[in-house]
């Protein structure tokens, strides 16, 4: 059997309890009912309760108590005096009274026995409970006969109603506290209800207004007892109802604040635009709206302002382009028709001495026309590219003579090319471009000469920018030691037309076509300059593997083709077919004509055999990349020719072609385009086509 429990660890372990129960306690009127119940048990009392004393001091009363054997007391009332003045008095020092047995106590007066007997008490201990030296409250302990109480039974009587009064008291100061601020917080939420700029409204799931704030008048026009019981959606814009509906409830499902804007209708049948933001609580969404109307009307009176100053920088734009190439393109075109009708008034005069030189001309004034096209397109990254990889050591070593021929005496060129090879992704024919463009502007900036130098180098950028991912470029750059740029010019450099050239020296297109390619093949361009400094120029170009590839050129290109075959030429522009025919008809290869893409699908599925499709992408109607997709389920291996003058319209670019696929860019030198003939027929393909 375990050991029996002394006094003193009973006392101990029942004051535990009673601690713990305390704290467990969800009110302070739960503090004394558990306490009286616990010390009722422990002590095998027949009632125990706590009193409250009233009315000045004069009156007990008890809310509720435990009754063991005994009947409750609770919601009775008793003067304080028919228990006998030697007993209250006893109590208001803050003594403890304890009477074993009320009929023979010298304390209970014979005047006052009454009062005890009609409550049935024959012993009792009372524990006063005093606040400032008042007795405000009792813990009483009945007992329905007499009972010799021990004065450890009255010790710890005293301690239960010490830490109960204690516990209460703490209770309903912390309970009065969050009265307190329940109140202020209410106080502070009708100030910001009444005062508010937005509206304020509190709805229910179906969209019933349950109550809206003053300002509801103010911006709306409507007074609330005119909104309160009406559903949200009858003030809310048709438009924006099934938006709103849709919203509000994926937001209530998923417990997230509520941001919406809609608009409402105004008493004057004008809509506002709020913005609102909102939480759902045990069903109810409470929102607060802030009327945005004024903001929107001038964002969009800015978004309009802007776009018309675009417009107007736009046509100032085009108004300085034309200012600016019209007059090469005049020249170019005075020697292109002046040439061409020499000759034509020559060959019909029999004379046909010197007409080569005239020819020259022509072809000179055409060339020039072409690169100035292929800079524009340059600029509106817009024109086709044969991205592929190009060792960029050797073509900026190659570019050094005539680097020297066309900057002149004064100007000393340097070449930085580290050893090994520097294989990027670019398109060789424009980085030759490129550096050129950049070294004449270099050249400029010095008139009285100087140095430039075009040195290669790798960067590795560690976190991505605007442009750039993080991650190892290739890098060329033009530096030289003239007047530098002021940040203002710098800020400006490659914006389109900008230039700081005379007018008719320049249209300022060079460093926009530049920053148009890098874009174009995934590199940036930089600038790094200030006055008096000079300036360097710096490309970055995606590095690449080595090709093993190499490029026929143009200057190679066969006399002669010894394959037969069949090509297919779809082209619109019937200039551009007769050249086509008569490089075929040269060298004898059949050849098929369509002027458009449903015309060419035609002969595509007819028995003819075709070793060759050769397509212009820009064409009306079904446009290039959609023929050649339908020609390739109906002849999987043919292969294909693309001419272009306008690549980006239809979204295709060197580095995107398939398989037995080739682009060339017009206008194109026949030679060229018969070599590329050449190798394309050459290649094996299946039977079948």
């Amino acid at each position: 059997m375990p050991d029996p429990v002394s006094p003193a660890e009973a006392r101990l372990q029942f004051l535990l309890d009673l601690e713990e129960a305390l704290r467990g306690a969800a009110s302070a009127a739960a503090m004394t009912a558990i306490a009286a119940e616990l010390l009722g048990r422990h002590l095998g009392a027949g009632r125990t309760g706590f009193g409250d004393i009233i009315e000045d001091g004069l009156v007990v009363r008890v809310e509720s108590d435990w009754a063991g054997s005994m009947g409750s007391l609770a919601g009775e009332a008793r003067v304080l005096d028919a228990f006998g003045p030697q007993i209250i008095n006893q109590l208001r020092r803050g003594e403890t009274l304890v009477v074993d047995h009320c009929d023979e106590d010298a304390r209970v007066e014979q005047g006052h026995l009454q009062t005890w007997r009609s409550i049935g008490t024959k012993a009792l201990i009372v524990a006063p409970l005093l606040r400032e030296g008042a007795l405000t409250g009792i813990l009483y302990v009945h007992s329905a006969q007499e009972r010799h109480w021990t004065e450890a039974e009255a010790v710890l009587v005293r301690e239960v109603a010490a830490r109960t009064w204690s516990a209460y008291r703490q209770s309903q100061a912390e309970a009065a506290l969050r009265r307190s601020e329940a109140r202020e917080r209410q106080r502070d939420h009708d100030r910001l209800w009444r005062i508010s700029q937005e509206v304020m409204l509190v709805r229910d799931e179906a969209g019933i207004i349950l109550s809206v704030n003053p300002s509801a008048k103010r911006l709306l026009g409507w007074d609330p007892q005119e909104m309160i019981g009406k559903s949200i959606f009858e003030f809310m814009h048709p438009e924006d109802r099934d938006r709103t509906a849709s919203y509000v409830a994926h937001q209530a499902a998923s417990d997230d604040v509520i941001t919406i804007q809609n608009r409402y209708r105004a008493r004057d049948g004008s809509y506002r635009l709020f913005d609102w933001r909102g939480v759902v609580e045990d069903g109810v969404v409470h929102a607060v709206g802030r009327d945005i109307t004024a903001e929107h009307q001038a964002a969009e009176e800015l978004r309009n302002t802007e776009e018309a100053l675009r417009q107007a920088q736009k046509m100032e734009a085009i108004g300085q382009l034309t200012g600016g190439i019209a007059h090469d393109f005049n020249n170019m075109l005075a020697g292109i028709i002046g040439s061409l009708d020499v000759i034509q008034r020559r060959l019909a005069a029999g004379r046909y001495d010197d007409i080569a030189r005239f020819i020259d001309g022509a072809v000179t004034s055409s060339r020039r026309a072409a690169s100035l096209t292929q800079r524009l397109l340059a600029f509106g990254r817009r024109q086709a590219l044969d991205v592929q990889a190009v060792e960029i050591g050797q073509l900026v070593r190659s570019l050094h003579d005539l680097l020297r021929r066309t900057l002149g005496e004064a100007i000393d060129i340097g070449i930085d090319v580290p050893p090994g090879e520097w294989w990027a992704r670019a398109d060789a024919a424009q980085l030759e471009s490129a550096i050129l463009n950049l070294a004449i502007n270099a050249r400029d900036a010095m008139p009285d000469g100087g140095v430039i130098t075009i040195a290669l180098g790798s960067r590795h950028l560690p976190t991505s920018g605007p442009r750039l991912p993080a991650g190892d470029y290739l890098t060329v750059s033009v530096a030289d030691n003239g007047s530098g740029m002021p940040p203002e010019v710098m800020r400006k450099a490659f914006d389109p037309f900008f230039t700081t050239k005379p007018l008719g020296q320049g249209t300022g297109l060079g460093l926009s076509m530049i920053h148009g390619f890098m874009g174009q093949i995934g590199g940036d361009v930089t600038i790094d300059s200030a006055p008096g400094a000079g300036t360097t120029v710096t490309m970055f170009l995606p590095p690449a593997q080595p090709s093993v590839d190499e490029p026929m050129p143009a200057s190679m290109a066969p006399t002669s083709l010894v394959h037969g075959g069949t090509v297919l030429v779809v082209e619109d522009d019937p200039a551009i077919r007769m050249l086509i025919g008569s490089v075929l008809d040269d060298f004898n290869i059949k050849s098929a004509f369509a002027v458009d893409g449903n015309a060419g699908l035609a002969i595509l599925q007819s028995d003819l055999r075709i070793d060759l499709l050769i397509s212009d992408i820009g064409l009306p109607g079904m446009n290039g990349q959609q023929l050649v997709k339908l020609a390739r389920e109906i002849r999987p291996s043919l292969p294909v020719l693309f001419l272009t003058g306008y690549a980006k319209g239809a979204g295709l670019n060197g580095d995107e072609l398939e398989p037995g696929t080739r682009l060339m860019t017009k206008p194109f030198e026949l030679s060229a385009l018969a070599g590329t003939i050449e190798e394309m027929l050459s290649a094996k393909a299946p039977p079948g086509h």
